[in-house]
């Protein structure tokens, strides 16, 4: 067969990725080119057209870092709050001219959670480092990444100078039915910074 095929003289079903194409109508179209793999972005915008690449992102596709270092197995993150008191001040002698105004602010602790792993030490070592007073090895910095569906870094927050405040072991019981066992942590941290990738 000429390697160059017209219009009508070829009709061929191939598999390309899982999915089955039929092909007909390939104007001067080479045979080499039919076997050409779609690339990732290609394929999933063919099994779904209607991906939404610019909506909200989504919660369970995150990493955790500490000191630079990913940290895996996390099942929940919470990222801390901030709240902003609110204090009153007045104009003049007059009541009505009470106006409120702003104050302190405060942030909420980092709350982490992940499975246990036989040998993984080190949210525990890490206590017992505070627990020692050793300024050096309780102080850290995490970082928490959001991504997109390839993987690529969408928001950041960073925690400075961070330590566990508090570390809760796995709780167990009996009755639960395979149920996964968790160590918590509460974090505390002198600065949190939001960055966009």
């Amino acid at each position: 067969m000429d390697e160059n095929i017209s219009r009508r003289e070829f009709i061929r079903v191939i598999e390309v990725g899982g999915v089955t194409v039929t092909l007909a109508g390939c104007l001067d179209m080479q045979l080499d080119d039919l076997e050409t793999e779609p690339t990732d972005t290609t394929m999933q915008e063919q099994q779904d057209p209607k991906a939404d690449r610019h909506g909200p992102m989504k919660t369970g596709l995150f990493e955790v870092t500490i000191d630079e270092v990913e940290v895996p197995g996390w099942q929940t993150v919470t990222i801390p709050s901030i709240s902003v008191e609110q204090g009153e001040y007045r104009e003049g002698n007059e009541a009505k001219h009470e106006k409120k105004m702003w104050g302190q602010v405060t942030f909420d602790d980092l709350e982490m959670e992940r499975g246990v792993r036989p040998g993984d030490t080190e949210l525990y070592d890490w206590v017992k480092d505070i627990q020692a007073g050793k300024a050096d090895e309780g102080r850290k910095e995490i970082a928490v990444k959001v991504n997109n569906e390839e993987g690529e870094m969408q928001l950041q927050w960073e925690f400075t100078e961070a330590w566990i405040r508090e570390y809760s072991p796995p709780e167990l019981d009996a009755s639960a039915d395979g149920d996964m066992a968790t160590e918590s942590v509460t974090i505390a941290f002198d600065e949190m910074i939001r960055t966009e990738g």
